[in-house]
């Protein structure tokens, strides 16, 4: 397998769907734009004068100008979640440099002043806040509410809103739209909340599972749905330091009456977290709007919410789940044992050596009996690039499988798909020299039943996020069907052959859950 063809193969795929993504966008931000585009040119440029390290080029790039920030973004908004923000300043320091795009250049002075306003350095965190409220970048408008916040003035903040005509600004970043909702719940706009959300829904459940909960958390609290409130920080936001979620349950049981909760924030006034001791202090001195002024109808939709996130919860990944999923860490290592043995045994990428290993042959599998290799062919690969791309895939895939499905099932969907994908592979190669290795087939398996689950998901509990999932999992099938057909090395009938195979054992295995089981864990509802 030429290892220059397929990373540019594989930048060139990523950085196209990303601009696809990145031009859909509301907010199309241009940093991230240029910069795949950026790709796309020099990689092309290098291909037509160099074509043999073009692809070592492009995925150079990418690694760099890509993957980097985005790990390093996802690492920061962690840190902001669990109020980490000094971690926040250093992570954001080092990312800017890649990415000075986009607001990314105002984070350090952004994160410093979140730092400095819970420290209670407030004369700080006014400094750092308007230093970023000169710019125009999204993170200027971001520090702008961030300073009304700080002031407790929820009020002056709608006002400034409608004042500066930022309705758009508000309507199409979700962050910005987050906060909103808390100022009309914070101001006792319980109605124009509900208003808001119902207006803005699809584009709020149609983002990452944080943004989304973020959003419903205002909801449930202000009306208060402690049940629902229970829901999220239980969820995508369970990384929420302990005080903030007793802050929004306090929040949710005050609004729904329960005269104990101005205990717990009589309590908070003694935080040495100034931003904790601020929104207390106002939930003290302002009622909150009574949820008995909704109607019937209005109260029904916040518990059709909560229902809906209660089904989108079982798709999401769940950290504790995904560490624990020792079978795939099994599956891994095991592979990893192999290639090291083949490398011992004569090297991973001899014909020889993989046969002498049990490698898929025609003649030895059909005429010779010698089934088993069906078996022992997905755990050989050709090269480390083979290895490396298939337990990357494993890890990412296999995880989130065994979670969903519970270890047997995982097991039965890898090793059914990944054996019928190695007889399928080694029929046409009746008479030729050649042989069949690899866990891809299995993985494909994985593949296809991650769609399975997602159909299912989607069919039987209507659940968004396993809609979305089955999108990914049909760009990913044609995706890797058009780089089969371009890569004579690869087999598209093992790749193929093991996405059916996954998809149907998988649909199989479900379809004897009871009525009304959940897809995802299916083990939490059968005995």
């Amino acid at each position: 397998m030429d290892v220059n063809y397929v990373l540019a193969w594989m930048t060139g795929a990523s950085c196209a769907f990303m601009l696809f993504g990145l031009l859909k966008s509301p907010a199309r931000p241009r940093g991230w734009v240029g910069v795949n585009m950026l790709i796309l040119a020099a990689m092309g440029g290098v291909w037509l004068l160099e074509p043999g390290i073009a692809g070592y080029v492009g995925g150079g790039l990418w690694a760099v100008l890509v993957l980097a920030p985005m790990l390093m973004s996802q690492a920061i908004s962690q840190a902001s979640m669990r109020q980490q923000f000094t971690r926040a300043v250093r992570l954001s320091t080092m990312s800017r440099l890649l990415h000075p795009w986009d607001g990314h250049w105002e984070m350090p002075a952004f994160f410093t002043a979140l730092a400095a306003e819970r420290r209670g350095d407030l004369d700080a965190a006014e400094r750092y806040f308007t230093d970023c409220i000169r710019t125009s970048c999204p993170i200027g408008h971001m520090a702008n509410v961030y300073l009304f916040r700080l002031r407790g003035q929820w009020e002056e903040y709608l006002q400034w809103v409608h004042d500066r005509h930022l309705d758009d600004l508000v309507a199409n970043d979700l962050s910005m739209l987050a906060l909103y909702l808390r100022a009309l719940g914070e101001t006792g706009n319980l109605p124009g909340l509900l208003d808001t959300f119902r207006l803005r829904r699809e584009m709020i459940m149609g983002a990452d599972p944080v943004s989304i909960e973020l959003c419903a958390l205002t909801l449930f609290a202000f009306s208060g749905h402690r049940r629902g409130a229970d829901l999220v920080l239980n969820g995508a936001l369970a990384g929420y330091p302990e005080s903030m979620k007793a802050f929004w349950r306090a929040t949710a049981d005050l609004a729904a009456g329960h005269a104990e909760a101005r205990e717990q924030f009589t309590h908070m006034l003694s935080s040495d977290n100034h931003t904790l001791h601020i929104a207390a202090q106002r939930r003290l001195e302002m009622p909150l709007a009574d949820p008995r002024e909704l109607s019937s109808e209005q109260a029904a939709e916040i518990d059709r919410l909560a229902e809906e996130l209660e089904r989108e919860e079982h798709y999401q990944a769940n950290p504790r789940e995904l560490a624990r999923a020792y079978a795939t860490y099994a599956l891994v290592g095991l592979n990893v044992l192999v290639f090291v043995a083949e490398t011992l045994l004569g090297g991973s990428m001899s014909n020889g050596a993989m046969l002498r290993l049990g490698a898929g042959d025609t003649h030895l599998v059909f005429v010779d009996h010698q089934w088993w290799r069906l078996l022992t062919a997905q755990f050989l690969h050709f090269g480390w690039l083979h290895i490396t791309m298939n337990m990357l895939a494993l890890l990412v895939f296999g995880r989130v499988l065994e979670a969903r499905l519970g270890t047997w099932r995982y097991l039965l969907a890898y090793f059914v798909a990944g054996t019928a994908a190695v007889f399928f592979a080694i029929i046409p190669l009746r008479g030729h020299d050649l042989t069949v290795v690899g866990a891809s087939g299995s993985i494909m398996g994985l593949v296809g039943a991650y769609g399975a689950t997602s159909l299912l998901g989607w069919v039987r509990e209507r659940a968004r996020l396993a809609r979305a999932q089955l999108n990914t999992v049909l760009v990913i099938v044609i995706a890797q069907t058009v780089f089969d057909q371009l890569t004579p090395q690869v087999s598209g009938i093992a790749h193929l052959s093991g996405a059916a195979v996954g998809f149907l054992v998988t649909l199989a295995l479900l379809a004897r859950l009871p009525a009304g089981a959940r897809i995802a864990n299916p083990r939490e509802t059968t005995a």
